[in-house]
């Protein structure tokens, strides 16, 4: 959420966030997502990104919508929606990837 919100900072034309699962299951602060909100930083809930296209650097994502499929013991997970792949513009994509430590 750093990340996005000071690249928002910086001048970025658009910010845009792409999160798998839904916002209720986004480990960021309540405070920090709506904060990005409000500082104009889009969200794209449970979408996922499939591939990043471009010849020399980033011309477009290809992403692909996904559903939250329950999961026994477990949170739901995500699950991509065959055939609801779409492309969008973009020209950086910085990937953040959240892990725990031990």
């Amino acid at each position: 959420m750093d990340v996005a919100r000071t690249v928002n900072k910086k001048n970025a034309k658009k910010t845009i966030v792409i999160y798998r699962r839904a916002r209720e299951q986004m480990p960021a602060e309540d405070e920090e997502v709506e904060d990005a909100m409000r500082e104009g930083v889009e969200f794209w809930f449970q979408n996922n990104i499939v591939k990043i296209l471009g010849k020399s650097y980033v011309e477009e994502i290809e992403c692909i919508k996904t559903e939250l499929v329950a999961v026994e013991g477990d949170r739901e997970r995500p699950v991509n929606i065959e055939g609801s792949n779409y492309k969008a513009k973009m020209d950086f994509v910085i990937m953040a990837l959240r892990f725990k430590s031990r």
